[in-house]
This record gives structure tokens, sequence and C-alpha cells, in this order.
């Protein structure tokens, strides 16, 4: 099992949050699953900073073209606020945990692909 975060689709989009584009990475996870890998995909959910309610379906064909069945949405949550007030450091992401109903849109695109959808690692059987 091969766990495999794509923090962003857009190619700029992700170079202006990490500094890389993401074509490596692309092609690292289109590698993995051409060697047989059984891959699954995390994608954060942070709205409108990487993901985007227009990019919903530009993950599911990525995802789904490669064949891959399996995603983890892994949404973003204020709990690193207060580590970084420890340590003393600014917090310095400007960002919303995502609501439920983006969450869900997000599933619904990504399951109307034949994916199976985990919301915070938590099984889908417990996701209502």
């Amino acid at each position: 099992m091969v766990l495999y975060d794509i923090k962003a689709v857009d190619e700029e989009k992700h170079a202006r949050l990490t500094g890389k584009s993401n074509r490596v990475i692309v092609k690292n996870l289109e590698l993995a699953v051409a060697k047989g890998a059984n891959v699954m995909v995390r994608i954060p959910v942070v709205p409108n900073v990487n993901v985007s309610r227009n990019e919903f379906s530009r993950f599911a064909e990525l995802i789904a073209g490669l064949g891959i069945k399996e995603v983890e949405l892994l949404p973003y949550h204020k709990l690193g606020i207060a580590k970084y007030r420890l340590l003393r450091r600014p917090y310095q992401l400007d960002a919303e945990p995502p609501t439920a109903e983006f969450l869900d849109d997000f599933k619904s695109v990504l399951s109307s692909r034949g994916i199976l959808v985990t919301v915070g690692g938590s099984p889908p059987s417990l996701k209502r």
C-alpha cells in the first residue's frame, strides 16, 4: 500500500503553494500505478487554498484516469495554531476548515467516478 499525497492538481497552484511544480509528483504517481502498487491518494483539503469546487473534477479525472480506487480526504483544521503559539512562531495560513457540504460535494464527484472515499481516516461506513 502506497499512501500518496496530492496537494494540488493545478501545476501553477502547486508551485505557488510548495515552491515546486507537481509534474514530478504526478509522474511518480503514474510510475507507482504502472508498477502495480496499491495506491491510496490522500488530498489535504483546504478550501480555496489548494482545492476549489471547480477543481473537484480535475482531481477525479487524474485519479480515476490512473485506475486508482481509493482516496482519503484530509480536511484542514486549526489545531496547529496553538502549537505555533507555544513555539512563538507566526501561523501564516489564513484559511477555514472545509464545511460538511464542501467535503460531501468533493466526495460525490470522486465517488461518481467509482472511487472509494474516506474522510479524515474514517471508514466510509462511518461517514454520513
